[in-house]
């Protein structure tokens, strides 16, 4: 049997190293977060006749994308992927930046920050709707950036 002073040690080691480790992830996800949010924004910036846009959560992404289609918007992409638990924490960050602090948190039509029914998603989208004079011009801007979709994990 060990002494109890070199046991105690051995807990408070492995305690700490815990801790620094999920510290770590956490900042690592703070940064991919940042990042997405900066994506967004200068994706945002190329619509000019942007109207609204929704940021969520889902399982199934085809499921979902029927249903922002029917609803009226043009445009349905995933931004972001991982673990359900790692995608409700982004999701309620990602839509808190887009209702307070973006220049376009006029255009965010999300009410809530996250939480939706959705808890076992492993997906984060954005749902986009912008104006159109003619059906052509439904299809002049395409929301796709070659370092969309982030892994949150």
């Amino acid at each position: 049997l060990l002494p109890l002073a070199v046991l105690l040690k051995i807990i408070i080691a492995l305690t700490m190293k815990l801790l620094l480790t999920t510290l770590i992830q956490i900042k690592t996800m703070k940064q991919k977060i940042k990042k997405l949010c900066e994506l967004i924004d200068g994706e945002l910036s190329h619509i000019t006749n942007l109207i609204s846009f929704k940021i969520g959560k889902a399982s199934d992404l085809e499921e979902r994308e029927t249903q922002y289609y029917f609803d009226g918007f043009n445009d349905f992409n995933e931004i972001a992927n991982g673990k359900p638990a790692t995608i409700n924490v982004a999701e309620i960050e990602l839509i808190r930046y887009f209702m307070n602090e973006s220049k376009y948190k006029d255009k965010c039509l999300n009410i809530n920050e996250g939480g939706g029914p959705s808890e076992k998603a492993n997906h984060l989208y954005i749902a986009i709707k912008y104006g159109a004079e003619n059906i052509d011009e439904l299809y002049d801007y395409i929301f796709i950036s070659s370092e969309l979709p982030i892994s949150l994990d």
